[in-house]
Parts: C-alpha cells; structure tokens; sequence
C-alpha cells in the first residue's frame, strides 16, 4: 500500500510544512509530556512554582521545534 500527499504550493505551503514536521512536533509533545509526568510525580510541596515549569516546558518545545511560531 502506498500513500501520497499532494499540496498545491504557495496555497497550501503551511499544510505541506506540518506533514514535513510531523515527528518532529511528536518528538516535542513526548518530550513535553515526559516533562509534566515528572514534575507530577517528583515535585511536591512550597517550592514548586508553576509558572516556571510550564516556562521550561516551553523552552523546551521551542529548542526542539525552533520554527513551532511559523506553524502557529
């Protein structure tokens, strides 16, 4: 079995950009998810801040997909 994608280009250049990037943007939503399960598992008490955890993790998807804001 085969399976082909067809983008009519310039119209549809941001479609053909996401199925370029597919694994990549996976890779960052493990990566991310892997993040969050161990702040939720490991982090506890008064020192937790969430506002930076969910920085880091967004840091983190931008080194991983640097051009996510072209995608958005």
């Amino acid at each position: 079995m085969k399976a082909i994608l067809e983008f009519t280009l310039p119209d549809e250049a941001h479609e053909h950009r996401v199925a370029l990037n597919g694994s990549r943007y996976l890779s960052a939503l493990r990566d991310a998810d892997a993040h969050i399960r161990n702040i939720l598992k490991y982090r506890t008490g008064p020192h937790l801040d969430l506002r930076e955890e969910f920085q880091a993790v967004r840091n983190m998807i931008r080194e991983l997909v640097p051009d996510l804001d072209d995608d958005l």
